[in-house]
């Protein structure tokens, strides 16, 4: 099929984010729609054509997951907002996803985001080299779930306050086959979160 985009904005706390969230429709060969997800996104202004091929003119692609009943904008603001503050934000799109439930499911949600990653490839021009994913606690799973899912695409993964829970790596050669993972928390956080990374992190130390 033709992937195709109608611009309904939603009305999820209109006015508090930069970016604004829309809905992703594949269009069907016979002309219907099917809802595949609600995004958000930020493009940089001035960026060159999708067919564009020279590394140093292309961008990046960050694919953000919100915690638990958050919104599409919500840790999409969040890597805006680092971006800005380290003077990169011209060189990548933010692309905030919402999971099909209140938070996100493997079985639920990968298929959605990977038309939409796909989207975002053929739409903008991305190097397809440089796709990253971060997510916070219930998203932050599903960041490295997204990864162990979808190795082929993604270069590295960001796992903000949260493990991966149940969800081995199931590759041949994980030093070779997978993207980078990046597990983040805070001492502060509950010790739900913070068991969580440091369990996943030393799972997947003993595995190699």
């Amino acid at each position: 099929p033709n992937y195709g985009l109608t611009r309904d904005e939603i009305v999820a706390g209109a006015g508090k984010y930069t970016v604004v969230s829309y809905q992703y429709h594949c269009i069907k060969p016979d002309g219907t729609e099917k809802f595949i997800i609600k995004y958000a996104i930020e493009v940089p202004k001035g960026i060159p054509s999708a067919d564009t091929t020279d590394p140093a003119k292309q961008v990046g692609l960050f694919l953000c997951f919100h915690g638990k009943g958050g919104q599409a904008p919500n840790e999409a603001n969040n890597v805006i907002r680092i971006m800005k503050g380290l003077g990169i934000l011209d060189q990548y799109i933010v692309l905030g996803a919402k999971s099909q439930g209140e938070g996100w499911e493997e079985q639920a949600d990968v298929e959605p985001v990977t038309h939409l990653a796909k989207w975002a490839l053929k739409t903008y021009p991305v190097n397809p080299r440089r796709v990253y994913t971060f997510g916070m606690s219930s998203g932050g799973n599903f960041s490295g779930v997204f990864g162990l899912s979808r190795p082929e695409m993604i270069a590295a993964t960001v796992i903000y306050g949260s493990g991966v829970y149940k969800r081995g790596l199931m590759v041949k050669d994980p030093k070779m086959d997978l993207p980078d993972f990046y597990m983040v928390m805070g001492l502060d956080d509950d010790d739900a979160h913070k068991n969580g990374s440091r369990g996943t992190y030393k799972n997947w130390k003993e595995i190699g």
